[in-house]
């Protein structure tokens, strides 16, 4: 009988013995088969599905005219020396068109009154009205159709909202939404996008850049619609105007609030994220040989630093359009020497329709 139980006690210790080391090599197993999974993704990345192409011949950007028609020369001083790799393919996406509606005159009047204007507008066409300021010379004209506005103020005529300290970056982008947020003007993509201000100071009747807050007699903040993408790889937005965006607000620092609000533009179209197709992109490559060729749009540069420019960084992005467009497509931005802000599209050209 002893020697029953002892065989028995043997045989449960062995068992127990070899059941940790099963558990140890499953669970060591486990850890090196995610880590060889996770190594084979990163080295071998899984095929993407063809792109589907959905919307067919893609229409041309539409660029603004060039800041220069001179031929640049140009050459590559990237950090890496070389161009960046690129992913095959990004989605394209869908922009609702601007409608005219039996409330887009009303819709207007709205705007107009959360921003100050409560008088009558003037019709300048059948779709762009007028609205004047009851008490300051501060115009505001909208397009009822696209909803696209503009206002200004003639600080010759009263210069009272250049006397005070503007508002310093964080009090300034909080006011900007506030104030465009009451007119219905502050879209949920451009909350959740990046705000960049600019101070200003007035010089021979222009605005020009102030050094710092104690310079400045305004604060300009710049809207940008949020990142696409992944956070791994976001694809911010550029606008025809680098650093300036599609909706901006001048902001003063004058204690009377009607003041405070200088000026404004808004040019906004809205990005519809469940109509999307893909499309092949070209590499970075084609895409610096194509600048180099004379092709791209050059949106910023300084002549007076010649003719050659240095090109010292190169990334894609998406172009967010200032004019009613029918995509939200991306390109390849390339900066550099002379303030060079130059953007070539980066869809393959054979799915470009005819212009």
């Amino acid at each position: 009988m002893a020697t029953t139980l002892t065989s028995t006690a043997i045989t449960t210790r062995k068992a127990i013995k070899y059941g940790i080391y099963l558990v140890i090599f499953l669970i060591v197993g486990r850890m090196v088969f995610g880590i060889g999974a996770s190594l084979y993704k990163a080295i071998v990345p899984p095929k993407l599905p063809p792109p589907t192409v959905a919307f067919g011949p893609l229409p041309a950007i539409k660029f603004p005219t060039p800041v220069t028609n001179s031929q640049l020369t140009y050459s590559l001083e990237t950090a890496t020396g070389g161009l960046p790799s690129s992913p095959e393919q990004l989605p394209i996406y869908y922009i609702k068109p601007s409608a005219a509606s039996l409330f887009s005159a009303e819709s207007a009047n709205e705007k107009a009154r959360a921003l100050g204007f409560t008088g009558q507008p003037n019709q300048l066409s059948q779709t762009m009205y007028e609205f004047i300021h009851p008490s300051l010379p501060k115009t505001m004209e909208i397009n009822i159709v696209t909803g696209e506005y503009s206002i200004s103020y003639n600080l010759a005529s009263d210069r009272s909202p250049l006397t005070g300290v503007p508002p310093a970056e964080d009090t300034a982008v909080s006011n900007a939404k506030s104030i465009l947020s009451t007119a219905k003007s502050m879209p949920e993509d451009m909350a959740e996008g990046p705000a960049k201000i600019e101070y200003l100071k007035v010089r021979d009747q222009q605005l020009v850049p102030a050094l710092s807050l104690s310079d400045a007699s305004l604060t300009r903040v710049n809207f940008f619609r949020k990142d696409f993408g992944t956070e791994e790889s976001p694809y911010p937005s550029v606008t025809a105007v680098p650093g300036r965006g599609n909706i901006w607000t001048l902001l003063s620092g004058d204690k009377d609030r009607s003041k405070q609000l200088v000026a404004a533009e808004y040019h906004y179209y809205e990005v519809d994220e469940e109509q999307s197709a893909t499309y092949p992109l070209k590499s970075a490559r084609d895409a610096y040989q194509e600048l180099t060729s004379g092709g791209g749009y050059i949106a910023s540069y300084n002549s007076a630093g010649g003719t050659s420019a240095k090109i010292q960084q190169v990334y894609l992005a998406y172009y967010d359009p200032n004019v009613p467009s029918e995509f939200y497509q991306p390109v390849f931005v390339f900066t550099g020497s002379n303030n060079l802000v130059a953007y070539v599209p980066a869809v393959d050209k054979e799915y470009y329709g005819v212009e």
